[in-house]
């Protein structure tokens, strides 16, 4: 019995990764692009983060990221000066991901840093998106916030 669950466990997991490598990193199929109406919606979004957090308006806030994130930490441990979104694209469930300016004050230092950010449907939210994620790119994008 154990046997039989182990070749079938194998069986679905080698069918997995062939359809993951006849689809070719499907992400990169999808271009940037400058779609003012996508533009449009994250910095939307953004700008109601920040209003939220200095406004300290608890309720929108939580409505527009995950309480308790890393996104929300970092808006706890930094000042976020400012936040301009410079592409968009439209990924796959609906998402939409952009790629951003983040200028944050680290002590009396301002830092401009770009980011990767990534808005996920959801009905609870005044816009109609959550931000679920976003990554600071140093070198590369390996640091979430």
């Amino acid at each position: 019995m154990r046997s039989l669950f182990f070749f079938l466990l194998v069986v679905s997991t080698a069918s997995t990764t062939i359809y993951w490598e006849d689809e070719a990193h499907p992400i990169e199929k999808v271009h940037w692009t400058n779609q003012a109406e996508h533009m449009d919606i994250l910095q939307t979004q953004v700008t109601l983060i920040l209003s939220a957090f200095k406004s300290k308006d608890v309720n929108l806030l939580y409505q527009l990221i995950p309480f308790g994130e890393t996104i929300d930490r970092f808006l706890k441990n930094y000042q976020v000066v400012s936040v301009s979104i410079d592409q968009s694209r439209h990924v796959p469930l609906g998402q939409l991901e952009g790629k951003a300016l983040v200028v944050f004050s680290f002590g009396e230092q301002i830092v401009p840093v770009p980011a990767i950010l990534n808005l996920a449907p959801t009905r609870t939210s005044p816009t109609g998106y959550v931000m679920n994620k976003a990554f600071l790119c140093m070198k590369t994008c390996n640091l979430r916030f």
